[in-house]
């Protein structure tokens, strides 16, 4: 068994939801679909205009560098817009509630999140996975949540990891 104490920040939960948008492939293949829409778009405008108006020259000019501009903009725009999603529901005073003292405690039975205002117990059976960075252990218990402990705050780290790897299938 283990217990891990830390204060859970805001940034915590940034540096979460940044993780998640760039390695789901959900987020991704959204992402995808929304920078190919607009120069499709683009295509059949001009083609339209091109049939339509007899033009051929400028038209496609103009959307060549519109789709150019639109590559080269959109993809953080998006990012961006997500972000301060993000940063507005952290905000959000209702919201701030699950910020402040974690306890986490990992036992064989599961993943234990104790905050001021709750207590969470996860079954290994509904971990879902564990994914590592330099700062952060997220351990997802679904698509879209996990249970978010610093590295800092882990005592012996190559011990958590086989603790929580051991129980995961």
């Amino acid at each position: 068994m283990q217990q891990i104490t830390f204060e859970f920040t805001r940034e915590d939960w940034i540096a979460f939801n940044i993780h998640h948008i760039y390695s789901s492939p959900q987020h991704q293949r959204i992402r995808k679909k929304a920078i190919r829409s607009f120069p499709v778009m683009a295509i059949f405008v001009v083609l339209f205009y091109g049939i339509t108006n007899d033009e051929w020259v400028i038209p496609p000019i103009v959307c060549g560098i519109a789709v150019a501009f639109w590559f080269w903009w959109y993809p953080g725009y998006r990012d961006r817009k997500i972000m301060k999603g993000v940063e507005r529901f952290i905000d959000n005073e209702k919201n701030k509630s699950f910020l402040g003292k974690h306890e986490v405690e990992l036992s064989n039975k599961g993943v234990k999140l104790t905050t001021e205002n709750s207590e969470e117990m996860i079954q290994w059976s509904g971990i879902d996975r564990m994914e590592i960075t330099d700062e952060y252990y997220f351990i997802y218990n679904s698509a879209l949540t996990a249970v978010i402990i610093p590295n800092i705050a882990v005592d012996n780290q190559d011990e958590f990891e086989r603790f929580v790897e051991k129980y995961i299938d």
